[in-house]
């Protein structure tokens, strides 16, 4: 008798600790169904956590995302790896190919920069702040970690790539483009779930110092943007009446060091006639400081330069200062057409984080017939520009990724000049459609956000969009837009912004007769080509709530770091 309800009662326990096992693993694979389902590519997503040795710990959709992560920088050094061996082992390609496989290098190195970002930001949550404030951050090195493996693929695809190079890195490369994506679509999910009880405020503080800013004006004497002499006084009083003043927490040393003369505070000068420091821009960037916190001004004195330069990841804060933009010219002219990757044609490369230019022109003077030419590619995070020019005809500027800023700047160019897949706001600027080559169309943008979550896209706001000197004469021959998709979830908003004539009554153009689903928007913008009875009827017309959404504050977080720029800046609306 003892003995069967000693039976019993093991029988019992066993069939407790059965129930408790099997409710722990129900638990388990509902919160990683649950939380995978919101992502694009859920049996992916389904497949990865679970094969995750101690996946029973995972209990809410934060434990998801982190998960996500570590697998995501996992995949993305694994193929890192492969590329790098795959360029010493590989023989026989064209320069073409080599240069394409370079570019994969530097793109996965960068993935897992960013990768590793986001997992320092996330393991600071929450001891620091709330996650609402970490999510612009997360977004953003998430959808720039997928912007840099589309890069890669990118390179390799043209018309005259070997297939076989593509094929042996396309799979793997994709699928950290999906385990990226997964993860920005769990970032994405959870920081909407949280509320929000701290936004952002969208004025500028009443801080103790004002720089005034000085009037754009075109540089290059081929090109003539405004010929009406009181239009452009009136924007020059515009300008000078705009401004911005010191955040509290810089110190009074960082407040002097912009307030004083570019050449007392550099830490280094350029001069093409050897009296700084150093005679070109690359020898000064290699010297500066590598992982540097703190500003570091290269003074670059009048000269044309004539070199491609590249500022890399590791070189962070540096600042250009040049002389004024018809003085100090960086130039060069490499080009698609002579065997470069668009990504390796840019005259200036600025990756580094914190990357400041002001008072220089960038130009690719490859000519429309080359092709793709980039005058300045950016990657760098928190980057600004001021009173620069950027001068070229197709691929003028590549805003490739991360969080940018242009202000009182030029961009002049003729097919897609302005393109990538950065956060990007361009703020009184002057915007200039050229003479493209035979048979061509200008297109102002070519964005190409690829991923639907992404936190991407350029932002047109109180800009002048006008033909050059060059165009405006043959305007019905070479019809420009403001933008094309080059991806498929493109998107571009042009807001308060003055459009001339130069563009046609459409607005907006389809990438090679593919619509694809873009967003694309206007508000408030006036002048022959603002009208917008004629535009294509997948564009749209966004009211006063939605424009806000799209200035420099909420979009590109820029309350938290333009005013420590020291350019003039505008975080909502103008008024």
């Amino acid at each position: 008798m003892e003995n069967n309800k000693l039976s019993l009662a093991l029988l019992a326990i066993l069939l407790l600790t059965n129930a408790i096992v099997v409710r722990a693993n129900s638990n388990e694979n509902s919160v990683i169904e649950t939380s995978c389902a919101i992502t694009l590519y859920p049996q992916l997503c389904h497949s990865t956590i679970s094969s995750i040795v101690g996946t029973s710990n995972l209990l809410s959709l934060k434990d998801i995302f982190e998960v996500s992560l570590s697998v995501a920088m996992d995949a993305a050094k694994h193929n890192n790896k492969n590329i790098k061996k795959l360029m010493v082992s590989t023989n026989n390609v064209s320069k073409r190919d080599k240069i394409g496989l370079h570019d994969c290098v530097e793109t996965t190195d960068r993935t897992i920069y960013e990768l590793g970002k986001a997992i320092e930001v996330f393991r600071e949550y929450p001891n620091k702040r709330s996650l609402t404030l970490y999510a612009d951050d997360l977004k953003t090195f998430l959808s720039s970690a997928i912007t840099n493996q589309v890069t890669c693929l990118d390179g390799l695809s043209h018309d005259k790539t070997e297939k076989r190079v593509l094929r042996l890195i396309e799979n793997a490369h994709i699928h950290v483009t999906k385990l990226c994506s997964n993860a920005l679509a769990l970032v994405q999910k959870l920081t909407t779930d949280i509320a929000i009880t701290d936004e952002k405020s969208l004025v500028v503080h009443d801080f103790p110092y004002k720089i005034t800013s000085i009037p754009s004006q075109m540089d290059d004497p081929k090109i003539v943007l405004f010929s009406n002499q009181e239009e452009d006084e009136n924007r020059r009083r515009e300008e000078l009446e705009d401004g911005i003043k010191w955040p509290k927490w810089m110190s009074i040393e960082d407040q002097k060091l912009l307030e004083s003369s570019s050449e007392a505070a550099a830490e280094a000068v350029v001069a093409a006639d050897g009296s700084g420091n150093y005679k070109t821009v690359a020898e000064a960037v290699a010297a500066a400081p590598s992982k540097n916190s703190k500003r570091y001004i290269i003074k670059i004195k009048a000269g044309e330069y004539w070199e491609n330069v590249d500022v890399p990841s590791s070189k962070r804060n540096i600042m250009f200062w040049g002389d004024g933009r018809s003085n100090t010219k960086i130039i060069s002219n490499r080009s698609h057409g002579t065997g470069w990757s668009t990504f390796k044609s840019a005259t200036l490369a600025a990756v580094g984080d914190g990357f400041l230019a002001r008072d220089i022109t960038f130009q690719n003077k490859a000519g429309a017939a080359n092709g793709q030419a980039v005058a300045l590619r950016v990657g760098s995070d928190h980057s600004a520009f001021y009173r620069c020019s950027m001068l070229a005809y197709q691929d003028t500027l590549y805003v490739h990724s991360n969080r940018q800023f242009f202000v009182n700047c030029i961009v002049a160019g003729t097919v897609d000049f302005i393109f990538g897949n950065a956060a990007a706001v361009f703020q009184n600027s002057d915007i200039t459609p050229r003479k493209p080559g035979p048979s061509q169309r200008n297109m102002v943008t070519a964005q190409s956000r690829t991923d639907i979550n992404q936190n991407t896209g350029i932002v047109i706001q109180k800009c002048r969009i006008k033909a050059t000197s060059d165009l405006e004469p043959v305007i019905e021959e070479f019809p420009s837009f403001l933008g094309r998709p080059w991806e498929e979830y493109a998107r571009v908003v042009v807001m308060q912004t003055t459009i001339s004539n130069v563009i046609d009554k459409e607005g907006w153009s389809t990438w090679n007769g593919q619509r694809k689903s873009p967003y694309y928007a206007e508000y408030d913008n006036n002048g022959a080509g603002a009208d917008i009875s004629g535009r294509v009827p997948w564009s749209l017309v966004i009211d006063e709530a939605q424009a806000k959404t799209f200035t420099a504050g909420p979009f590109i977080g820029g309350a938290d770091w333009l005013s420590s720029t020291g350019f003039p800046y505008q975080l909502s609306l103008y008024k």
